[in-house]
């Protein structure tokens, strides 16, 4: 008896020692988890307006992803989705779903645009704060996608082209073209070209615009006109009048 008393004596002992170690594996786990979203609360919250309008773009693709994912595997098409938060070329669809003003300028419809609209984002923003607040850079940002909304809506209804729209685009081009009128003779450095002057670079992208014009998505090219009218528009009058045109933004947010 004394022998098999020593046994079991054994035998609790791992098995205590087995629950100890899985109880604290799982502790473990839950401490690792709960840091991972502890990280990016902070960043988040010590992160600007740009690290959220960056955040919002992400997750907005990632949404969409796997919207389509999901209807893929049904085999269910993405019309309807499409249809509720792309901007519609209807001006009647528009006043039926008014969201679409705003949706379309946070979602991507394929990884190349996304991946290329969040990297001049990130890098039009970072020049935009340098001589403007980030509330300056939310507010550019909506009234460009506002105004390049309507402008697209308004060419597709005059030409009686049917289409959609997606993507921050109009917004994007804002951002690079107020520092620009701002501030044209300030320089910035560019890998493999040198230093160059914020004026000759938004007039790159306004050439751009201007010949894409004459190709499929020319409906397209009329909201990045409209982003770069509000980018000069704003910038002018911010310098000249110091009358900032987005203040009328944070007062509805």
């Amino acid at each position: 008896w004394y022998v098999v008393w020593i046994d079991l004596d054994h035998v609790l002992e791992k098995e205590r020692r087995a629950q100890q170690q899985v109880w604290w594996i799982h502790v473990n786990k839950k401490v690792i988890v709960a840091g991972v979203f502890d990280d990016i609360k902070m960043m988040l919250r010590r992160g600007d307006s740009l690290t959220w309008l960056i955040a919002v773009n992400c997750v907005a693709f990632v949404v969409v992803c796997a919207v389509s994912a999901v209807s893929h595997f049904i085999s269910a098409d993405m019309g309807w989705f499409y249809s509720w938060f792309f901007l519609s070329s209807s001006a009647w669809k528009l006043l039926t779903h008014p969201w679409q003003i705003l949706t379309y300028a946070f979602i991507h419809g394929d990884f190349i645009h996304f991946i290329i609209n969040v990297l001049l984002l990130a890098m039009a923003g970072r020049l935009f704060k340098e001589f403007f607040s980030t509330r300056d850079l939310v507010g550019v940002y909506l009234l460009a996608a506002l105004i390049g909304g309507i402008c697209f809506v308004a060419a597709c209804e005059t030409m009686e082209s049917d289409g959609m729209l997606s993507g921050c685009s109009a917004s994007v081009m804002a951002l690079i073209v107020a520092p620009a009128v701002y501030a044209p003779n300030y320089e910035i450095y560019l890998t493999l070209i040198g230093r160059v002057k914020l004026k000759w670079i938004a007039l790159v992208y306004v050439v751009i615009t201007l010949l894409n014009m004459f190709s499929v998505n020319w409906a397209g090219q009329f909201a990045h006109l409209g982003g770069i009218a509000t980018g000069v528009v704003f910038a002018w009058l911010l310098k000249n009048k110091r009358i900032n045109i987005t203040a009328w933004i944070w007062k509805i947010v």
